[in-house]
């Protein structure tokens, strides 16, 4: 009977070792769980943090860099569709449009002010031949306001400058006719 008591106590203690083996195996520590969810708020709260400043960096590019990515877009326009497109300055909706010949829009640009805001000013100015591209300041320029500025198929312009006052700040931009860098930034 003493063989049965042991043979009985070592069953079931064979039978408690392997059912706690198979619950171990089968299940995570807390020290597993808590490792794994402090992993899983770090990355959600790094990647939160990088689509919030992503998203809060769009827009925020100053109205001159956005009039240089306008210039650039028209010349390239019009060279890919070879045809004359047209880049005016909306003041309804304060974007820059690039404008087919038949008046149809290919491409805007956000400039990031509210629509109608009476803080933003963008005039184009044609260069007249008087005193051409050479001239240094505002006040030197034989100049004529335009509404928009035509840029042709062989990547050349109108000979224009442009003035921008926003956010307290002007500044005249003039541009070469034929390779639309910006040939200067003068503060107003």
């Amino acid at each position: 009977m003493s063989n049965r008591r042991v043979l009985q106590s070592a069953i079931r203690a064979h039978a408690s070792v392997s059912i706690a083996s198979r619950s171990r195996l089968k299940a995570f520590t807390i020290i597993e769980l808590l490792l794994v969810m402090t992993l899983m708020v770090l990355i959600s709260g790094l990647i939160i943090f990088n689509v919030e400043s992503f998203l809060s960096g769009l827009g925020e590019r100053p109205l001159p860099d956005i009039l240089k990515i306008a210039v650039r877009e028209s010349r390239f326009q019009s060279a890919s569709i070879k045809e004359p497109v047209l880049l005016t300055f909306d003041t309804k909706t304060s974007k820059f449009l690039v404008l087919g010949e038949r008046m149809n829009e290919i491409i805007s640009f956000e400039t990031g002010y509210k629509s109608d805001d009476p803080d933003v000013d963008v005039t184009f100015y044609k260069i007249l031949p008087a005193r051409g591209i050479s001239a240094k300041r505002l006040n030197d320029f034989s100049r004529k306001e335009i509404s928009h500025v035509t840029f042709h198929p062989d990547r050349s312009s109108t000979p224009f400058f442009v003035s921008l006052k926003y956010d307290n700040s002007e500044s005249v931009h003039r541009f070469d006719p034929f390779s639309n860098a910006e040939l200067s930034t003068t503060g107003i």
